[in-house]
């Protein structure tokens, strides 16, 4: 009986859901960020708080979506749902020729567009896009060019209106899905569909006159639901409006966590960032991607203010994994060519970004570097701040992509075999679980309806200990007031990532204690450890701080608990630099170190083994962007020597754990 009802779990179909009737509430929310409003061009084009934003956005959504309406009541929140706009960046990058007294200005505008579900507090849509204006000035501050300046501004920002809304005319249609409540069992409610329906655990759904239902679990043919507001009889109707395909609904929450860099760096806003990075993870891979960035709850409260709502019925279910990046850059220098007049300026960015648990482990590691060249002739070039931009938002964008798709997850089904009221042990004969996972118990009832054995989850346990083939694990709460207690025979069904490293060692960073480390490279080698380690490798550094400032308990029904395992072993990144003598030239610099690059693995206090390669290293530095160059340069050899200290220290491990 399980085995098949585990077989069961796992099948997914598609079907197809009818449109259906729903009104969009055209709110006179206008989100802006700080960098965006501290444009004093921008602000003097439109102004941050004047009708033009508001009004621009509206005549352009209208003439897509006539049926827009302009005012929304609490008791008309279902099918209702709310759009706005939020704006990330307006820039003014000026290109001034040398040879006339003229000047090019660039007026790039990144908005996106929102549609959400009030009653819910899901976003439902959202597309991003940069709409660049250009303007062709003179040199010479007058009255005139700050009149172009405003018009160009005022164009360039009704553009970006108008495609979004064109956009979305295109892409929104929504759908309803309706189930029905065939059962009930221990005070939780049995509905007639599941995920192959696209009923997912976590949603919220609404009747028709108002009544909600949060789903505890969704399984294929049916779900389980309790009741959270109204009539919520045998036989009543619930609802769901989903956009995507249904086949890429039933994925994993996830959550871009923090975003770190050098705040004396040159780089666009975190909200421009987190949006491109966002639009392009959310399109592909094995995650549902959940918004906590600063715009949306700008932009939610904001509504909830507007429509005059006391509370909402749901909250959101928190993600499973977290995203976190790290920013190296962005950083340019010019290079001679052989024409005096001519210059070639090398730009670059690197991003690093991992996804993590709760528990800190590491489920993908990446990095990725993105770089391009630029002849500058008689002095004439793109504006340094736009190439930045450039540079950021191209890595972004990669480094989303593989992110996205370097997981994939695999249902997993354990058995209880002993229990009592405060842990059970589990069987884990495929060593599959890691001490610090929260898994949920189910326990099976008979058939109902013909929809075969149906589960119910009954509580909430945390792995403790780990042994070879089991699992211990402690009961840390009941899902629903009358669970019943868990007994031998029950069941965990779960959504590991499929392939997992083996769990019998784990690792983590150790704590630094010396000075050897050269900031940032020691950043950079933290994201080479866990993509290149072949065991489970922990990274907790400030995990609980940023997801305690991020989640509140107001918006989801629980903050995530951060808890992180104490590792078998640590490793120590080790980097050695010494500058031995420098020679001037013409154009270079060269300058020789004697470098020591490795890795040091400690079991407890103790050095369990090390690895590391050295030698001296020469470096050709122009003149123009020193700085700049040199940390590329390093950089790079830090990087390539430390990637062979892994790569032996995996060896040794896996020759003698």
């Amino acid at each position: 009986m399980l085995r098949w009802m585990f077989l069961l779990w796992i099948m997914l179909t598609f079907v197809h859901a009818n449109d259906d009737h729903y009104d969009v509430w055209l709110s006179d929310t206008v989100v802006i960020d700080d960098t965006a409003a501290a444009n004093h061009h921008f602000a003097d084009a439109i102004g941050v708080s004047s009708a033009d934003l508001r009004n621009s956005f509206h005549d352009a959504f209208k003439r897509y979506f006539p049926n827009a309406i302009d005012t929304i009541k609490p008791e008309s929140l279902s099918g209702t749902y709310t759009v706005y706009i939020s704006i990330a960046r307006a820039s003014y990058y000026e290109i001034p020729s040398t040879t006339t007294k003229l000047l090019h200005v660039s007026l790039p505008i990144t908005g996106t567009i929102h549609f959400v579900n009030l009653s819910t507090s899901e976003e439902l849509y959202s597309q991003t896009y940069t709409y660049i204006g250009n303007l062709q000035t003179t040199t010479q501050e007058d009255a005139n060019r700050s009149e172009k300046l405003i018009n160009a501004y005022r164009d360039t920002y009704r553009a970006l209106c108008d495609y979004l809304s064109q956009k979305a005319s295109e892409n929104f249609k929504p759908q309803k899905i309706s189930t029905k409540i065939i059962g009930e069992k221990w005070g939780v409610k049995i509905l007639d569909k599941g995920v192959e329906s696209g009923i997912l655990t976590g949603d919220g759904l609404e009747s028709q006159n108002g009544s909600f239902i949060k789903i505890l679990y969704s399984a294929k043919g049916y779900s389980i639901a309790k009741s959270v507001l109204g009539n919520t009889m045998n036989g009543k109707e619930f609802y769901k409006t989903y956009l995507q395909s249904i086949t890429t609904m039933d994925r994993p929450k996830i959550a871009l966590l923090d975003i770190r860099k050098d705040p004396n760096k040159l780089l666009m806003s975190d909200e421009m960032f987190y949006q491109f990075f966002a639009d392009t993870f959310a399109q592909s891979g094995s995650f549902s991607l959940v918004s906590i960035n600063k715009s949306f709850w700008k932009g939610l409260n904001s509504l909830q203010g507007s429509a005059n709502i006391p509370h909402r019925f749901s909250k959101r279910l928190s993600p499973e994994y977290f995203i976190r990046l790290w920013i190296d850059g962005p950083y340019y220098y010019d290079l001679p060519t052989s024409a005096e007049y001519m210059l070639n300026r090398h730009y670059q960015s690197r991003l690093c970004g991992e996804i993590v648990d709760a528990t800190a482990r590491v489920i993908a590691s990446e990095c990725q570097r993105e770089e391009f060249d630029e002849n500058i002739t008689f002095g004439e070039g793109y504006d340094i701040p736009a190439q930045f931009d450039v540079a950021a938002k191209n890595a972004a964008v990669t480094l989303a992509q593989k992110l996205s798709s370097s997981v994939s997850f695999t249902p997993f089904m354990y058995t209880v075999l002993s229990a009592s009221t405060k842990d059970i042990r589990l069987e884990d004969n495929a060593n599959t679980l890691f001490e610090g996972e929260t898994l949920e118990v189910f326990k099976t009832i008979g058939e109902l309806e013909e929809k075969g054995a149906v589960a119910i989850p009954i509580a909430t346990v945390k792995i403790t200990h780990k042994d070879d083939k089991s699992a211990i694990a402690e009961v840390v709460l009941k899902t629903f007031a009358d669970a019943p207690d868990i007994q031998p025979g029950d069941i965990v069904l779960h959504k590991g990532i499929e392939a997992q490293k083996p769990n019998t060692l784990s690792f983590s960073l150790c704590s630094s204690d010396t000075s050897s480390l050269h900031d940032p490279f020691e950043e950079s080698q933290k994201f080479l450890i866990a993509n290149r380690i072949s065991f489970p490798f922990y990274h907790g550094d400030g995990l609980a701080d940023v997801v305690k400032e991020k989640f509140s308990e107001s918006e989801f029904e629980s903050v995530p608990d951060v808890q992180v395992p104490t590792t078998n072993y640590c490793v120590q990144p080790v980097s050695k630099l010494r500058l031995k003598s420098t020679d001037d030239n013409a154009k270079y610099t060269q300058e020789i170190y004697d470098l020591i690059v490795g890795a040091k693995l400690f079991h407890g206090s103790d050095i369990y083994d090390k690895y590391g390669i050295g030698g001296e290293k020469t470096l050709y530095i122009p003149d123009s962007g020193s700085d700049a160059n040199r940390h590329v340069q390093i950089s790079d050899i830090i990087t390539e020597g430390f990637e062979k200290a892994i790569k032996t220290l995996n060896t040794k491990i896996k020759g003698n754990p």
